[in-house]
This record gives C-alpha cells, structure tokens and sequence, in this order.
C-alpha cells in the first residue's frame, strides 16, 4: 500500500429487494460499479546488484546511506485492491414466520495486488455462494431461542480473495523479479449459531 498524488474513485452503487410469492419469498440484490484509477503513476523499484548476489544498492543522500531505486512512469493505472464490479443476489424462502431458508451468491471482479496493474500480479474474480437456515423458538423458559446454521462456500469452489506483491530491479542487467503471494480461502465449512434473548 502507499500513497499517490493524484488518484480517484467514481462509481454507483444498486439495490433492490422484492418479495414473492405471498411474501415467503424475497430476492434481495446488490452491485457496486466503480472506476478506481491513478493517473500519471511513477512506480519505484529497490535496486539489487545483481540475481546471483542479491546485494542490495545504496546511494549516499543528505550524509545517509539510503536504497537506491530505479523509476518507472506508468501514466494511468488501476488502484489495487478496487475490484470494479461487486455483486450480491440472495433468495430467502420463508415458509413460517418463525423459519427461514438462505441462498446467497457473491461476485468479486479482478483485482490487482499492487498499483502497477500488471497482470501477473492480480487475483482473478471470483463468485462464492453461502446457505443458511434458521429456526426461532420464541416462547421457552429463557426467552426467544434462534437456531441457526450456516453453510460456507456451498459449492467447495477453491478461490483467493487476498494477495500481496512486490518486484526487485537488477541494476546489472535491468531484468526484475516478481514476489507474489495469495491467500486461498476456505473450502466448504459448516458454521452453527445459537442465540439466546430475554
């Protein structure tokens, strides 16, 4: 992460939720659309001597030893981590006021994980879907009981969310080097809630 000079974001954001079928069942949406830029971005790079030794560069600076770096202009680029499209739908089937069924989705777009907007350093887009189901007891001798559980990435879809890159410049020669790494989410899992209100 880091701090730019002259960036910025526009977008819109929709939802819309319409009930069903004598209200048992409603279908809940929602989207974001943006433009999440950076204009006249200056990338700067630490400088190694070379990918044998991987000694790092230095430069003298107001009496200081500082990393030397190497510059690149990369005029309009995207801001990491500002997916351009983020989407949910839901359908929630209520069959009993008391008792509720939930299928929801959710899309996330690509994504880059610096703000040079190279490819190779980027997440895919992503859709994820979730189901929960809950039942309340709402006269017991300790008040309103809710019974809940939640299934996870329904599907079992193995996808990343999150990531971090960085790249080193050779001074010897000018090649680079890309460090990347992602962070996978989880496979299916099983969640249970119990609440207790009095």
């Amino acid at each position: 992460m880091e701090n730019v000079k002259d960036s910025y974001r526009t977008g819109v954001e929709l939802e819309a939720s319409v009930p069903l079928a004598n209200d048992k069942f409603r279908f809940d949406a929602n989207a974001t659309l943006s433009r999440n830029k950076i204009n006249n971005y200056t990338a700067y790079f630490d400088l190694y001597d070379n990918s044998n030794d991987w000694n790092e560069v230095y430069i003298e600076k107001n009496g200081k030893q500082v990393r030397k770096q190497t510059r690149k202009e990369l005029g309009t680029t995207h801001i990491s981590y500002s997916p351009n499209l983020v989407g949910m739908a839901s359908l929630t089937y209520q069959p009993l006021p008391a008792l509720y069924f939930n299928l929801l989705g959710k899309y996330v777009s690509k994504q880059y994980l610096d703000n040079t907007s190279d490819n190779a350093k980027s997440i895919d887009g992503y859709f994820v879907s979730n189901f929960s189901a809950g039942y309340t007891f709402k006269k017991t001798p300790l008040g309103s009981i809710a019974l809940q559980l939640f299934v996870n990435n329904l599907f079992n879809k193995e996808y990343i969310a999150n990531g971090w890159a960085s790249t080193e410049v050779f001074e010897e020669d000018g090649s680079s080097v890309n460090w990347i790494g992602y962070y996978p989410q989880a496979t299916r899992n099983y969640m249970a809630r119990l609440t207790v209100s009095f």
